[in-house]
């Protein structure tokens, strides 16, 4: 299977056999096809949040611009290494 890479123009959905919750704020998450588990920090559960629906990955990144104070070079190179682990892991749907 080939990697895929996930850019600005990008697509992104959560795959839909994820069981998660929220726990004091951060999110738990299991797929039961992989046996895997997985926690997600604050800011991390809030872009989790956003994918259950397609989003553009910039879209995305505009909408935690408006949130969280960083530079754009910053947090589009966070979201694209975080969308990136989520697709390799086989709980994100990249579309181009």
């Amino acid at each position: 299977m080939s990697k895929v890479t996930v850019s600005l123009t990008s697509v992104v959905e959560r795959v839909q056999n994820i069981v998660s919750s929220d726990i004091d704020g951060e999110t738990v998450m299991m797929s039961v096809e992989r046996g895997a588990y997985y926690g997600l920090n604050d800011i991390a559960s809030g872009i989790w949040a956003r994918l259950d629906r397609p989003i553009r990955v910039s879209e995305l990144i505009d909408g935690l611009l408006a949130r969280y104070e960083v530079d754009r070079k910053t947090c589009e190179e966070h979201v694209l290494a975080f969308l990136g682990r989520l697709s390799d892991a086989g709980i994100l749907t990249v579309h181009e």
